[in-house]
């Protein structure tokens, strides 16, 4: 009696997996990577014109949120990727986002994002990613770093019309980061940052610049930078990727 009843199922089973199981998803095309990402307010709210980005070593892969804050793209199979890939996620209301995703063969990715509302005064916006460092890399950190390096160091300008009484804050997202990587302003180092994810995931940091605002700030154009750091015993700079940064006031 139980053979009969095992061998029912079995056929029961695969005559479901014949009907439903073989049928592709129209919406999914083959030989590619399927994305959708949902962005919202603090409030859950979908937010429409946000702009969703994963950049690759050749190609910008973008979509813009609908009504219902939802952007859909695809990236092909051949396209080089690592493992977990950085989509970053903009919209001016509120602050840029950045999260990893998988990049595997024929992954089908749906991420909801919330994102937090804007600052009152922003210097600087940077969602773009970035890569700096001498294209030299090994190990766990750096497994994932995703586009080529773009120098050791990137510089971002701001104006001032006077001297701020207190520093701003910084907020982004780094990968890769083994070596205190320094941001300055105008020349001036104003944070040293810690290690990142050991596994190559993204970080987050964020906080208030340590400095006195009349030593490094100046009326007219400013510069932020960030710097990668160089280790002298094995003559290389460190390798990291950073996005999705703002320089502000609350």
């Amino acid at each position: 009696m139980y053979k009969q009843i095992k061998m029912q199922w079995t056929v029961t089973a695969m005559l479901i997996w014949l009907f439903f199981g073989c049928k592709k998803d129209p919406t999914q095309p083959e030989n590619a990577r399927f994305y959708t990402i949902i962005l919202k307010s603090s409030a859950s709210s979908p937010i429409r014109g946000g702009e969703v980005s994963i950049q690759t070593a050749r190609s910008d892969y973008r979509a813009t949120t609908g009504d219902d804050g939802k952007a859909q793209f695809t990236i092909p199979n051949e396209v080089l990727l690592p493992a977990f890939v950085i989509v970053t996620a903009d919209h001016q209301s509120t602050m840029p986002e950045a999260r990893t995703l998988p990049g595997t063969h024929d992954s089908n990715t749906n991420r909801t994002i919330i994102c937090e509302p804007a600052p009152s005064r922003v210097l600087v916006r940077e969602a773009t990613l970035h890569h700096i460092g001498d294209d030299n890399y090994t190990g766990d950190p750096n497994s994932q770093l995703q586009i080529p390096a773009e120098g050791i160091r990137l510089s971002f300008a701001f104006n001032l019309s006077g001297i701020p009484v207190s520093m701003p804050f910084i907020r982004f997202y780094a990968r890769g980061i083994q070596r205190r990587t320094e941001i300055k302003i105008n020349g001036i180092t104003v944070d040293r940052l810690a290690d990142s994810d050991p596994d190559g995931d993204l970080s987050r940091y964020s906080g208030q610049l340590t400095a006195n605002p009349a030593t490094v700030f100046r009326i007219g154009t400013n510069l932020i930078t960030i710097e990668t750091v160089y280790d002298s015993s094995i003559d290389d700079w460190d390798d990291i990727e950073f996005c999705s940064m703002l320089l502000y006031y609350p």
